[in-house]
């Protein structure tokens, strides 16, 4: 355990490091010919709960697709160059190859805020549902708005719900502000339509002098329905893909090893016939049934 996190110190402190090296490096540049044209990054990264201001954060980007693009120029030369047996071809090819890698690389700075607010957004709304009964719960025993923050967060299992609720907490008590103007914050970060709505409604609640009991216990209702219906949804979108998983996959994988079979019969190699099977049962049906169990798993809910 100590050399673990002896590792992970290490790796945290090499991190900062080559942030800070990159900002250093670029951020003069960046600051003069980028920012406006990525200012839509800003609330991305915010909600990705990435920290970094945006100037640093496309400076790592510039920096890191800089050197992909030199060592990748470098090494695709080299290669290139021994395949063809030509220096000049070598280093054209090379060169080409560098500026798709360092794009390739810059576009997926880009896309990386989008995809893991997406993920985060998607965790939190499967946790909505209960994490809003629990709140109603709690409210119906008068405890206090923070006191039901607290409790909340020491629930693992609500996961960023758990993470968002511990960061309002420490918010109110830590520097003292206001609990409606940590929740107008908190809800303008969360990727999430459906916890956003929440905390806006426990703020309006709170600041009219509501029953937040009532207006929870509505919530949860309310959330719970869309819940379901996500559930149903996924019940017809796994019967979709297991039909289409077994028709095109397992079905097709027999007929086509009947045709090849056919085929060898006919006069065509033995060799290459075995060959296609072995390819077919051991690299495309663990490659495909893999590919269909991730795809099950991006789309499930959270059961609990």
């Amino acid at each position: 355990m100590p050399d673990t996190n002896q590792n992970k110190k290490k790796n945290e402190d090499f991190t900062k490091r080559y942030y800070k090296f990159c900002y250093n490096l670029v951020s003069d540049f960046v600051e003069k010919y980028l920012l406006d044209s990525f200012k839509d990054l800003q609330v991305d990264l915010k909600k990705a709960f990435i920290r970094l201001s945006l100037i640093e954060y496309l400076s790592v980007a510039l920096v890191t697709a800089g050197l992909v693009f030199f060592f990748q120029t470098v090494l695709l030369s080299i290669i290139f160059g021994l395949i063809f047996k030509s220096i000049v071809l070598g280093v054209i090819l090379g060169f080409l190859g560098g500026i798709i890698s360092a794009v390739g690389i810059f576009m997926f700075f880009y896309i990386y805020p989008p995809m893991i607010m997406g993920e985060r957004a998607k965790r939190i709304d499967d946790a909505v549902p209960f994490a809003t009964l629990y709140l109603a719960t709690m409210a119906g025993t008068g405890t206090p708005i923070v006191g039901m923050f607290k409790m909340l967060s020491k629930f693992k299992h609500y996961g960023e719900i758990s993470e968002e609720a511990k960061r309002i907490v420490d918010a109110v008590e830590l520097t003292g502000a206001p609990v409606t103007r940590v929740l107008e914050d908190a809800a303008e970060r969360t990727p999430s339509e459906e916890f956003r709505e929440l905390l806006w409604g426990i703020k309006s609640t709170i600041s009219v002098g509501g029953d937040l009991k009532s207006y929870l216990h509505e919530k949860a209702e309310g959330f719970m329905q869309e819940y379901r219906r996500r559930l149903m949804t996924y019940t017809n979108q796994m019967l979709t893909f297991l039909e289409i998983y077994i028709n095109a996959v397992i079905l097709g994988s027999v007929f086509f090893i009947v045709m090849t079979t056919v085929l060898g019969v006919l006069g065509t190699s033995p060799q290459s016939i075995v060959m296609i099977h072995l390819v077919l049962v051991f690299l495309f049906l663990p490659a495909a049934s893999l590919a269909f169990i991730v795809l099950l798993k991006g789309v499930q809910p959270a059961t609990e």
